[in-house]
């Protein structure tokens, strides 16, 4: 479980097997994109079968903070724990995830645009317990990312 874990010099010394970028353009201004971002009430409208979030320790937004996530995916419970490891809002959030024992460390930087658009980029870095499953869960990584961009996106200019 993440809390055994050491200090946060050790998540980011991590071999991680596999890096993915994605990028998105929403037609709004930063701090409305944060505000959703960070707002546990509005995750289940733009996180596709997300059922509860707890806040364990921290407070939200903050340095530290430990979340756990619970979705049900393919008629299964998932819990995803989730610590924040960097936060400079707005234009860093940095997270790390343990999902099945597998862990995953996730960039996501946030930039102002002109016409009140902001520029959400988000970096996927995965360790695999085997090389090869590596390559085996890309293509759902990569589906499962784009449907998580796609959707915040929607969301959040819907507002």
């Amino acid at each position: 479980m993440f809390f055994l874990r050491k200090t946060f010099e050790s998540k980011t010394k991590t071999f991680y097997n596999m890096q993915l970028e994605f990028n998105v353009t929403i037609n709004r201004p930063i701090e409305e994109a944060i505000e959703i971002l960070l707002d546990i009430k509005q995750m289940k409208s733009y996180m596709d079968g997300l059922l509860n979030v707890e806040v364990i320790s921290g407070r939200r937004g903050e340095l530290g903070c430990k979340t756990r996530y619970e979705f049900k995916k393919y008629g299964r419970r998932v819990d995803v724990y989730e610590e924040l490891v960097k936060v400079d809002l707005p234009s860093t959030y940095n997270v790390f995830y343990i999902v099945n024992g597998q862990n995953q460390y996730q960039e996501s930087s946030f930039v102002r645009k002109a016409n009140n658009k902001t520029e959400y980029k988000l970096i996927i870095k995965q360790t695999h317990g085997l090389l090869f499953l590596g390559f085996i869960l890309k293509r759902s990584i990569k589906k499962a990312a784009n449907k998580f961009m796609r959707d915040f996106k929607n969301y959040v200019e819907s507002k």
